[in-house]
């Protein structure tokens, strides 16, 4: 049985908020890596440091992934603007300008892909992984407005549809400083 809309919606919320999570405490660990005090409690346990690290990267670059991945058979902005557009039950009028954040994602997605086809998701055996970030030039900026525009887009979303919005006030980098 297919999700409905409004599964989608919760899905894509989840989504977002995990890679918000998840970026803010990777970001807040490395810039934790300036401050000389900091520094000494990393190095004190620098197995633990460099496995969360790498796991909050893998997390959020997984999951922007996921909000604009193309497959019909996922959950993601590109299948919930299909489905709402074709959608017979769905009694709000979508506002056309409402997906035009995709256009200003597509770029930055297009970055997270090859880091997450040829890095995260898969083994490149054609490059090594210093000449798949290179080439991807993906920057914490972008994933930070990746994130955000996904935001505004599921909030334009949700008023529309139901004049609410969705919450979006966790901060993974204030939690763990």
């Amino acid at each position: 049985m297919a999700l409905s809309i409004d599964e989608q919606i919760y899905g894509i919320g989840d989504t977002i908020s995990s890679a918000q999570w998840h970026f803010d405490v990777w970001e807040a660990i490395e810039e934790s890596r300036s401050n000389p005090k900091s520094v000494k409690a990393l190095n004190k346990y620098i197995g633990f440091f460099r496995a969360t690290g790498r796991s909050l990267f893998e997390s959020y670059i997984i999951s922007c992934y996921q909000l604009l991945e193309t497959r019909r058979d996922t959950v993601s902005f590109i299948q919930l603007k299909r489905e709402l557009m074709s959608a017979e039950s769905f009694d709000v009028d979508i506002d056309p300008n409402a997906f035009a954040s995709n256009q200003l994602l597509k770029p930055i997605w297009q970055k997270i892909c090859k880091i997450r086809n040829y890095s995260v998701g898969h083994m490149s055996k054609e490059q090594n992984i210093v000449d798949i970030f290179e080439g991807a030039d993906l920057k914490p900026a972008e994933i930070r407005t990746c994130i955000e525009e996904c935001k505004k887009l599921l909030n334009n979303i949700t008023y529309r549809r139901n004049q609410s919005r969705d919450a979006f006030n966790i901060r993974g980098k204030d939690a763990f400083k």
